[in-house]
């Protein structure tokens, strides 16, 4: 099994947290200080860590799982919380809207989460959610108010993996790139200020 590594790359302007199974040899080392943590700390590990995003609120980590929900391990969880050092803080699932979390991201902003979502037979099953917290406070949980807010096949996008977002003057910019046909789409909110209402 790969063994994943999480490098979290800090500057005085720019945080980025990049999940990858190789070495970031191309980091400009004068632009960025470079730590290594190996996430698995816990065993057994997640089987196909998709997504990965990160809270700098709370300093937590938040790892998403594809195919776990097709192993016994974690009981069916499908979503990890940890902190940057590896420690698991929390195993939960997103089963009621989505068994294979391909990836996540965090709007710090506004204390957002979107999951991409890649599953399911027919049309209409690759999916990006909003995730808001519920009275409970804590994400992934059962009280999580939960939207579907775009359905990538719409604008050509049948096999979704990658899932970012940027911060604009406008509002957020949500980035989805596709594994099959090596696109990358940017979607803006339209004249509602909505995601997927046209």
């Amino acid at each position: 099994m790969m063994k994943i590594a999480v490098r979290i790359l800090s500057a005085t302007l720019v945080g980025l947290v990049v999940m990858t199974a190789t070495p970031a040899f191309a980091v400009d080392k004068d632009l960025a200080q470079v730590n290594s943590k190996d996430l698995w700390r816990w065993r057994p590990p997640s089987p196909d860590t998709t997504g990965l995003t990160y809270d700098p609120k709370s300093k937590r980590l938040l790892i998403s799982d594809a195919e776990v929900d097709e192993t016994p391990q974690w009981r069916r969880k499908n979503v990890f919380l940890a902190t940057r050092a590896g420690r698991l803080l929390a195993a939960r699932k997103f089963f009621r809207f989505t068994r294979e979390p391909e990836d996540l991201a965090w709007d710090a902003k506004r204390n957002v989460l979107f999951v991409m979502f890649t599953g399911g037979t027919g049309g209409n099953s690759q999916i990006v959610y909003r995730v808001l917290r519920g009275r409970d406070g804590k994400i992934a949980t059962r009280d999580d108010r939960v939207t579907k807010l775009i359905f990538t096949d719409r604008f050509g996008s049948t096999d979704p993996e990658g899932l970012g977002l940027r911060q604009t003057r406008r509002g957020i910019v949500l980035i989805v790139t596709d594994a099959t046909n090596d696109r990358v789409y940017k979607i803006k909110k339209g004249p509602d200020r909505r995601f997927g209402s046209a």
